[in-house]
């Protein structure tokens, strides 16, 4: 017996609504960041791996657990596109775009990919919208991205709230962490096993743990805070100045470090805030040193942000983010000869504002009408000649003849 092809595990066919409503979150993002002054940027799908191995960092759960890697029969190491930033960085290294008058403000969006468990809003084919800002170092270009986010969430989710807090500068991180590994060291016997070896690894990761013996662990933990630099901390005040100017609403969690080595100063995430449920919807920070990671020879100062769209959308109550309902329109015809005037009228339409579905078979205008009804129209123009068109309100049952002419008054109108 055959087995069923069926798609793999965690991922979905985007199918009419589910469709629209990814097509339409996106759309809205993409004209809020042009109304910020960004502008798009696509890379490519898959990069070589040494861009996420380098860019992501080796021990973080994404590169050493989550990425769909592979090689070609020409040798070459690649991996499909994890996150966005680490791409968008090495293209900006790649095009010069260093010479062209700073900072670059780019957004992007499409499909990345992570081996990790499926759940509510999260897939292992998913789709982000991203922003970046690239070479500057300001507190308000932090501010502008935060607040463009937000802007794009709270459209769809009431209760949003901005979770802060301030990472330093990578030289004073270092410091904390040979703290901060000495003090795990000595309360490892209370961790369990995957925080004990992340201790190690990547201990920033243990701060934000959500195993209830890690958290006592952490009540008493050496505070990063400690190890900024008068610098670091007008740095986090200003920012936080201008989101209180804002008026967005903000918590500053000091356990709050995100799971990619490249941040540092700024990072930050989109959280509902309901009282009750513990679930983040983006976020980002400021990676001034990526690209000295990733091999240029100096510091590209750059703060992006993304958002995780299946979860917007599915928290959002699924239509918040719908573009404005278009006249729809049925369009048939009494007989084959006529279908070069169903699209002539379809080319017509280009210039106005209705959307048309042409049915090109050949059935009695009964036959039509149940079956635009059955598709959810409210309307059906059906050829009969030349110049000759019924228009048929499938809502009242009353139709008007009209001539190509009077077709054309219709649209207008």
């Amino acid at each position: 017996m055959n087995k069923k092809l069926q798609k793999p595990k965690g991922t979905r066919d985007l199918i009419g609504k589910t469709y629209e409503q990814r097509k339409a979150f996106l759309t809205f993002a993409e004209n809020r960041a042009e109304m910020y002054g960004f502008s798009g940027i696509e890379t490519p799908i898959f990069e070589h791996t040494e861009v996420f191995m380098k860019g992501v960092g080796e021990e973080t759960d994404i590169v050493s657990k989550e990425m769909y890697r592979f090689k070609t029969a020409g040798g070459d190491d690649l991996t499909l596109r994890p996150e966005g930033t680490a791409s968008v960085m090495r293209s900006y290294i790649e095009n010069g775009m260093i010479s062209d008058t700073q900072p670059k403000r780019f957004y992007y969006d499409g499909f990345y990919f992570r081996h990790e468990k499926p759940q509510k809003g999260r897939y292992r084919q998913f789709t982000q919208f991203g922003v970046e800002v690239m070479g500057a170092k300001n507190p308000a270009y932090d501010a502008l991205v935060i607040q463009l986010g937000y802007d794009i969430l709270k459209k769809g989710i009431p209760h949003i709230i901005v979770e802060i807090n301030e990472l330093g500068t990578q030289e004073e991180r270092e410091a904390y962490l040979a703290v901060l590994r000495s003090y795990y060291e000595e309360h490892k016997e209370k961790l369990p096993k995957e925080d004990r070896e992340r201790s190690i690894t990547n201990p920033l990761r243990v701060l934000d743990s959500k195993d209830e013996q890690t958290k006592e662990v952490n009540e008493h933990a050496p505070k990063l805070e400690d190890y900024f630099s008068e610098e670091s901390k007008r740095y986090f005040n200003e920012v936080i100045r201008m989101l209180d100017t804002l008026s967005i609403p903000y918590r500053i969690n000091p356990r709050l470090v995100r799971g990619i080595d490249y941040y540092e100063h700024t990072v930050f995430e989109y959280k509902l805030d309901d009282g009750e449920t513990d679930i983040a919807f983006g976020g980002g920070g400021r990676y001034d040193g990526l690209a000295e990671i990733l091999g240029y020879h100096e510091s590209v100062p750059s703060i992006g942000m993304a958002i995780g769209v299946e979860r917007a959308i599915e928290w959002s109550g699924n239509d918040a983010y719908s573009k404005e309902e278009k006249e729809k329109v049925y369009i048939c015809a009494e007989e084959e000869s006529l279908f070069p005037i169903m699209l002539s009228i379809l080319q017509e339409n280009t210039k106005h504002d209705v959307t048309f579905y042409p049915e090109f078979s050949i059935r009695k205008a009964k036959k039509h009408f149940e079956r635009a009804e059955k598709l959810g129209f409210s309307k059906l123009l059906l050829v009969k000649s030349e110049d000759e068109l019924e228009l048929r309100n499938l809502e009242t049952r009353e139709s008007n003849t009209l001539t190509r002419d009077g077709y054309r008054d219709f649209l207008k109108s």
